[in-house]
């Protein structure tokens, strides 16, 4: 008469076992995903780096070629200096000049700026790329072991589904009917549970003394309203 609710702590184990089986599986497929997940990162971090690399060497080229351009005109006017005569046109071109050495002081500090970024752009770009040339080869390695460990995983498992269809399909029509209902619910951890001092020991919700005796006693399959187990009679806890 207990055998039938042995048969169920057993199908319980099992599918605990699977369960069990199927998280280690999931945990080996995460460690290609995070390593995938990685790459498509650096990927489009590298396409934004092109693209920043690309725009401050523009930068770059345009802040040379004015800084050189005022350069020369500051020479032009310096070299004009000399064949002046009067004290206002000498104060005019020193005026100019001043202009045009401020100016060159501040694109020699835009194009530091620059060539700085640009070069902190570059040493980024390159532990990118190297980041994805030793990343691809990991994936490859990581592949292979992930798909060894999962196909032992699924092994074990094609091996236990067998057992718990036998165990399933052994049990009477009512224990049966409760078990598939139980188990679409997907209860964490177990699906059964004792009762203790009359309540479920699982939930501790109270039970009426009509139900401890229906389990107990009369050794029917019942549920504990609050969470939903299967309640097992004490005499088969262990």
């Amino acid at each position: 008469m207990l055998q039938k609710f042995n048969t169920i702590k057993e199908i319980d184990s099992l599918n605990r076992k699977v369960l069990e089986l199927s998280e280690n599986i999931a945990k080996e497929e995460s460690r290609v995903t995070k390593i995938e997940s990685r790459i498509t990162q650096s990927d489009t971090q590298k396409d934004e780096l092109l693209s920043e690399i690309k725009t401050t060497s523009a930068e770059l080229t345009k802040a040379e070629n004015e800084l050189e351009s005022f350069g020369e005109k500051l020479q032009k006017k310096e070299s004009q200096k000399a064949s002046l005569f009067t004290d206002e046109q000498i104060k005019a071109i020193e005026r100019e000049v001043e202009a045009y050495k401020l100016k060159i002081e501040e694109l020699e500090n835009i194009t530091f700026e620059l060539m700085e970024k640009k070069e902190q752009l570059e040493t980024t770009l390159s532990d990118t790329n190297s980041f994805l040339s030793g990343a691809a080869n990991s994936l490859i390695e990581i592949r292979d072991e992930v798909k060894e460990e999962s196909n032992k995983f699924n092994l074990e498992i094609d091996k236990l589904k067998p057992r718990i269809m036998s165990l399933t399909d052994s049990l009477p029509a009512d224990f049966k009917y409760k078990l598939e209902i139980t188990l679409k619910k997907d209860l964490r951890a177990t699906i059964v549970s004792t009762i203790t001092q009359g309540a479920c020991n699982y939930c501790r919700a109270s039970l009426s003394s009509n139900e401890v005796s229906e389990v107990e006693d009369k050794h029917l399959i019942k549920t504990c309203k609050a969470c939903s187990r299967i309640l097992i009679p004490s005499s088969c806890a262990y």
